[in-house]
């Protein structure tokens, strides 16, 4: 899903997007399909006159680290992501469009 400026630590003077969720089932990894859905989510922003492109995702899942850096997206923060009552190591990732 793509939205708004979100409530990420951010500060840029460009026309910005958050990536919010991007998760597959365990059975469609490797299928192709977070490329895919990258892929639209990439067209969707640049469509509607984005600049930049930001998620996060957990330290420790080196998978979609290396999907989201494939693609030119760069580590440039942190955020403590809340999951219940655990607070998980998240990295902010930048891609300018």
């Amino acid at each position: 899903l793509l939205g708004p400026q979100a409530e990420l630590p951010v500060a840029s003077e460009r026309r910005w997007w958050v990536l919010r969720q991007l998760y597959l089932l365990e059975p469609a990894k490797g299928s192709g399909m977070a490329q895919a859905m990258l892929a639209w989510a990439l067209e969707q922003s640049r469509a509607r006159g984005m600049e930049e492109l930001y998620l996060t995702v957990w330290i420790d899942n080196p998978r979609a680290r290396r999907l989201y850096e494939k693609h030119g997206f760069v580590e440039c923060g942190r955020y403590a992501y809340k999951v219940g009552s655990v607070i998980d190591d998240d990295r902010i990732m930048r891609l300018t469009l």
